[in-house]
């Protein structure tokens, strides 16, 4: 394997830990069609790419890659199969990495095998045939450290705005497709430069992780009696179960530096954190017990009717301020739907079951585009983001209602 298809190789490694798919699909549409453009055709890296087996270039493996990378990328934009893909991410991007990989170690190893004459030592082609193997599997394994890397780097994204509220999650999505379509780019007309961006990826990765780790060590206190670390808005130790005076919750979870007051447990389940100790609850149902300190997250039916009771206490501040921004034409209405999604929508589709929860989302979507339409009726216009507010408040609470129903059925 030459220098520069070793760059190729070790450079795939950012790109694989963002999108799989989308960039083996990227690559082999460039390793199959690259020569073709006129300002690429005598370009060394093109040549290099080009070496790619037969089937990662085949019709099939094109048609299949290109399913996956649009399967991939709506998967991406939808809450929560991206929740699922979070998790089971860094294993994908492993196998489809590894897989690729040494396909790409195979195709450059016959090539060095045809140049070499009959004379060769054998020891030498033994040696280079594991060379290329070696890299390979190691590109591999340094595309899952990234993507795992990603993952924890990206956690307190996901801890503080678990239904995307503000958007900041789906822009992410837009700058990773770049950096991919970009990436590619560079592999196939400056792979030097690829293999900087790795690096760098690699730096920022781990520094960002590094900075989010601290971040959530800083926040932590010790408790009083057995002096276990716990989260500042925690009522109780979940190591020793001793009562404490809790810091209250204030916007996406961060503590306050006031103290709790009488709804506290309710706000902590509206954080999805546990009633008891504060710890992040990790599913999305009301069933669920804490993994922290073993409480159950909603014990009965009446701890569910207590916190549905503490999340309609927001509405008419939510309302009143879903107004004010109402009266402001056309600008108001994007930072008026985020508020009324972190004030009441958040706390109640967090205990949805994905099946419900994909299903009221859709129905608000389609709620969301119906009342949108009628903005232009200057009265009705000028209420329309109370109205959406409401709206999708019933919907939610709805579909809550109904899978407390469900759960605590006698």
């Amino acid at each position: 394997m030459n220098a520069l298809a070793m760059m190729q190789l070790l450079a795939t490694a950012p790109l694989f830990a963002s999108r799989a798919f989308l960039a083996a699909f990227l690559v082999a549409l460039t390793a199959r069609f690259g020569g073709a453009i006129p300002f690429l055709s005598d370009s060394s890296a093109i040549t290099a790419l080009q070496a790619a087996p037969p089937w990662f270039t085949s019709d099939v493996a094109v048609i299949v890659l290109g399913v996956l990378a649009v399967l991939e990328a709506t998967a991406e934009r939808s809450v929560d199969a991206r929740r699922m893909l979070t998790e089971l991410g860094p294993y994908l991007k492993l196998g489809a990495a590894l897989a690729i990989n040494l396909g790409l170690a195979d195709a450059q190893t016959s090539a060095m095998l045809q140049e070499l004459t009959v004379y060769a030592p054998e020891g030498v082609l033994h040696a280079g045939l594991d060379a290329s193997h070696a890299l390979a599997t190691g590109a591999a394994l340094f595309t899952f450290w990234l993507a795992v890397m990603r993952k924890r780097a990206l956690s307190f994204l996901l801890d503080a705005d678990e239904e995307d509220d503000l958007g900041l999650q789906g822009a992410l999505v837009w700058v990773e497709d770049a950096f991919v379509f970009g990436g590619v780019a560079a592999l196939a007309v400056f792979p030097a430069l690829a293999l900087v961006v790795l690096g760098m990826t690699a730096a920022a990765l781990f520094a960002l992780d590094r900075w989010t780790a601290h971040r959530e060590a800083s926040r932590r206190v010790p408790c009083g009696s057995c002096e276990v670390e716990l989260h500042p808005s925690a009522p109780h130790c979940p190591s020793c179960n001793a009562a404490r005076d809790a810091s209250a919750l204030g916007f996406l979870g961060r503590p306050k530096e006031s103290a709790a007051g009488p709804r506290h447990p309710q706000l902590l389940l509206a954080a999805k954190r546990c009633p008891h100790c504060a710890t992040r609850l990790g599913k999305a149902r009301l069933d669920q017990v804490c993994s922290a300190c073993g409480k159950e997250a909603f014990a009965s039916r009446a701890d569910v009717d207590a916190y549905l009771s503490a999340v309609q206490r927001q509405l008419p501040k939510t309302l009143l301020v879903c107004a004010l921004f109402g009266a402001i034409p056309l600008l108001g209405l994007i930072p008026g739907i985020i508020y009324y999604r972190l004030s009441l929508l958040g706390g109640l589709r967090r205990y949805l079951r994905p099946g419900a929860s994909f299903t009221t989302r859709w129905l608000s979507r389609f709620l969301t585009i119906g009342l949108l339409a009628l903005q232009w009726i200057p009265v009705v216009g000028a209420a329309m983001l109370p109205l959406l507010a409401l709206a999708n408040y019933a919907l939610y609470r709805r579909a809550l209602v109904g899978t407390a129903d469900t759960v605590f059925a006698v």
